[in-house]
């Protein structure tokens, strides 16, 4: 009976993974494309339909106001799992953003592969620089993700971008100022190479270079005083055996 039961759970799981949809960049529905008053593409059912209409009256003002036009896709999985180069075969495939311009904002979140990218394209860097949105993902998204709230994570998030955007400069200047974990480990990381490499150079230069085999190999093995503030050191080679 416990074996019936066993056989059972990983046939139900194995009909659960059948019955997902893995999108792709090629089937993802670009509902944008077919009604330019709607930027987010939710085929799952993830977010609440009201949340939805929020986001869309959001992004149509962001992009009738302040140029920047956006697509928004929240799903439960992708192929691949990996938001970043999906997002990047959308943006190409799909041309967000104006023509010959690279200005496109593709935000995209998978709930059941549990990740998730903002990606500007280089034109839209000035606005909204790659640094500023990670601290918006790390501020606004990642903590309500981690509560399950969908919904409450994208609004969040597209809210604060919306914000950052149009150049108010108390919320600019909370976001340029916040170091997030990410910039202090790149600090200290770039720091402590710089130390290493001082020791190392140092290190190498304290080594006295051996005048018969040219080898920095000379190392000190006696001291004896000579006088009552002086002090001879003799060297030996550890190559060739030479002392001075």
């Amino acid at each position: 009976m416990k074996r019936f039961l066993m056989y059972m759970v990983v046939l139900m799981g194995a009909l659960t993974a059948l019955g997902q949809t893995y999108w792709t960049p090629d089937n993802l529905p670009m509902v944008y494309l077919q009604d330019r008053t709607k930027y987010v593409i939710n085929p799952d059912g993830v977010l609440a339909e009201t949340t939805v209409d929020s986001l869309n009256r959001l992004l149509r003002l962001m992009e009738t106001e302040m140029g920047v036009q956006s697509v928004v896709a929240v799903v439960k999985h992708i192929e691949g799992d990996d938001p970043y180069s999906f997002g990047q075969e959308v943006s190409d495939k799909y041309g967000i953003g104006h023509k010959g311009k690279d200005d496109g904002l593709f935000v995209m979140l998978c709930t059941e592969d549990r990740s998730y990218t903002i990606l500007t394209g280089d034109g839209l860097e000035g606005a909204l620089p790659d640094a500023v949105c990670r601290r918006i993902q790390n501020r606004e998204m990642v903590p309500l993700l981690k509560e399950g709230d969908w919904d409450g994570a994208m609004m969040a998030t597209m809210s604060a971008i919306d914000g950052y955007i149009r150049g108010d400069e108390d919320f600019r200047q909370g976001y340029m100022d916040d170091v997030g974990e990410e910039d202090i480990v790149v600090i200290f990381a770039f720091f402590s190479l710089i130390l290493i490499a001082l020791v190392v150079i140092v290190s190498f230069a304290s080594v006295k270079k051996c005048p018969r085999c040219g080898q920095r190999k000379m190392k000190g093995v006696k001291s004896e005083l000579i006088g009552r503030r002086k002090r001879r050191v003799t060297y030996r080679c550890s190559n060739c055996g030479h002392e001075e």
